[in-house]
Parts: C-alpha cells; sequence; structure tokens
C-alpha cells in the first residue's frame, strides 16, 4: 500500500496522504491470507526503484499493490484508490469515494472494496478498542502521521492529537496506549 498523491489545499489535512494508506495496510494486515508489506520495506523499494510504484512492487514480490489520490479542495473532498498488478498497465479494481461523511465511513468502504477485488470472504474487522466516533477516528490518524516525522515536534503534535482522542474517547485502548508510546518517545 503506497501513500496516496496529495492534491490538498489545508496543510492541516495533508496527513491524511499518508495515514489513510497506513490505516488501510493495518486493516488489510489482520488477513492471515494477505500478508502486507510494512511501510518501512514500501518506503525502501520506492527508494531502490526511484520512486515507480510499479518497479517497487516488483521488488517487494507483490501480487498486488494499491495507491490513489487524495484530493480536498475547498468542501470537495475525494478519495481514489486503484489496485494493481506489478508490470499490468490496467488497473485490477478502481473506486473513487467521496468523504462526505468522514475519512472513516471512506476507510470503511476501501477495506470492503479491496477486499471484494482480493477475493477475502469478508473485510478484516475494525480493531477492538479503536475510536467509535468520527472525530477519535482522525485524531488517530492525525496522531500516527505526525508520530512519524523525526522531529520533536511531530512527537509533540502527536501526543496532542492522541490527547484529543483519548479525550473523545475516554474507553478507546488504542488512543490510551497510542497517548503512552508518544509520551515515551
Amino acid at each position: 500500500v503506497f501513500s496516496l498523491q496529495a492534491d490538498v489545499d489545508d496543510a492541516a489535512r495533508v496527513y491524511l496522504a499518508t495515514a489513510l494508506p497506513e490505516r488501510i495496510r493495518q486493516r488489510l494486515s489482520v488477513g492471515p491470507k494477505l500478508p502486507v508489506a510494512a511501510q518501512g520495506s514500501v518506503s525502501r523499494a520506492l527508494s531502490d526503484a526511484r520512486a515507480s510504484q510499479d518497479s517497487a512492487g516488483v521488488l517487494l514480490g507483490a501480487d498486488y499493490y494499491v495507491t490513489g489520490r487524495l484530493f480536498i479542495l475547498g468542501d470537495r473532498q475525494e478519495v481514489e484508490v486503484v489496485l494493481m498488478r506489478p508490470g499490468q498497465p490496467t488497473p485490477i479494481w478502481q473506486a473513487s469515494f467521496r468523504a462526505t461523511t468522514s475519512f472513516r465511513s471512506v476507510e470503511e468502504a476501501i477495506v470492503r472494496g479491496l477486499s471484494r477485488a482480493l477475493g477475502l470472504k469478508a473485510p478484516p474487522p475494525m480493531p477492538e478498542g479503536w475510536p467509535r466516533t468520527d472525530e477519535g477516528h482522525e485524531a488517530i490518524l492525525a496522531g500516527d502521521s505526525y508520530l512519524r516525522s523525526p522531529t520533536v515536534a511531530g512527537a509533540d503534535s502527536a501526543l496532542l492529537w492522541y490527547d484529543r482522542a483519548l479525550s473523545l474517547e475516554p474507553g478507546s485502548s488504542i488512543a490510551a496506549a497510542r497517548l503512552a508510546r508518544a509520551s515515551a518517545t
């Protein structure tokens, strides 16, 4: 799963271009029949392939790869996702999702569509302890994105977002664990 090409006019939402694919990667990796390359492996393969996603897919030995685009301009929000086979120019599956309600619902729709396209019997479930509200979900996405930054400011921003997620969802074990991890960082 590669990061999405971002066409975003709101700097505060650019994190979704990496956070949303990371969530899709996490969700798909839950299934026992579907090995999913970790972000570090994907980044290394992209670097070795000089940013060619198709070549990176070959380097990873992937049967499929997921790519797409995030488009946020004003009130218009859209996520396009494409499932490809390395070496084949035409997509196996392609869909566009308008984020009219939340990115949580977009994530669910993407995971359902990819699961069907990959022949899975059912989409991988949302992990236990994950926030149930759209706001809590987006706060975790933002925290995850900021925590990946190698700066102290990134870790501080992640702390703020995870704290917000936990305040929105006091019973979320995921938000509590991520806040503890960011605090240790």
